[in-house]
């Protein structure tokens, strides 16, 4: 025994490192969350899977699931198709100001997926599977993201806008939505019937 250490905590406390250890030990990095994340206000699609699917037999389409990859600046998701014919067209439209412009970004086909033949039976592909990757502007004025998704084949024109609410991603920010409750609401209002209307 070279050296006894006086331990000044409660043995059912953990240990009151101070900020100079720390330092030492973390190299200065910071385990602190940022304030300014992004989050969905809405539940991923797939995750209640007949409510996926019943939204793919009626529209044809759906949104699957997406995430803001924070690091990156970039929204990243995946949309399903019902497979109706071999030329097929997925976008997604997405606005950074209230859609007072707007931005069509076209999905890219992924692996297949649904229903596979066994055997030497033909494969069977239900449906298909689009993956999209949209940048998110530096400063988005606005703190929110909304967008919905259109698929164009030779059956015709297909649109999931969340039930005509829009998928939307937002930047919580107290104090500005406390000064702006009733112009959000006004504009929220406005927002609804330009999205009818986009879907038509």
């Amino acid at each position: 025994l070279t050296q006894v250490k006086m331990m000044t905590e409660p043995s059912d406390c953990p240990p009151r490192w101070s900020a100079e250890f720390l330092e030492q030990v973390t190299g200065g990095a910071s385990a602190e969350v940022a304030a300014d994340r992004w989050e969905l206000t809405f539940a991923q699609p797939a995750s209640d899977y007949l409510d996926f699917r019943s939204r793919l037999d009626k529209l044809n389409l759906s949104l699957e699931n997406v995430v803001v990859q924070e690091a990156d600046h970039q929204l990243v998701g995946t949309v399903k198709v019902k497979n109706l014919s071999f030329s097929k067209q997925v976008t997604v439209r997405v606005t950074f100001d209230n859609w007072q412009t707007q931005t069509d970004f076209e999905a890219t086909f992924a692996t297949p997926s649904g229903l596979q033949g066994g055997g030497n039976a033909p494969t069977i592909n239900l449906f298909d599977t689009f993956s999209f990757k949209i940048p998110i502007p530096t400063l988005v004025t606005a703190n929110r993201i909304q967008f919905c998704v259109r698929f164009i084949c030779e059956a015709g024109e297909f649109w999931d806008n969340n039930a005509d609410k829009n998928y939307i991603i937002v930047k919580p920010d107290l104090e500005k939505n406390k000064n702006n409750t009733v112009g959000n609401g006004i504009r929220s209002a406005a927002n609804g019937n330009r999205n009818a209307n986009s879907s038509q």
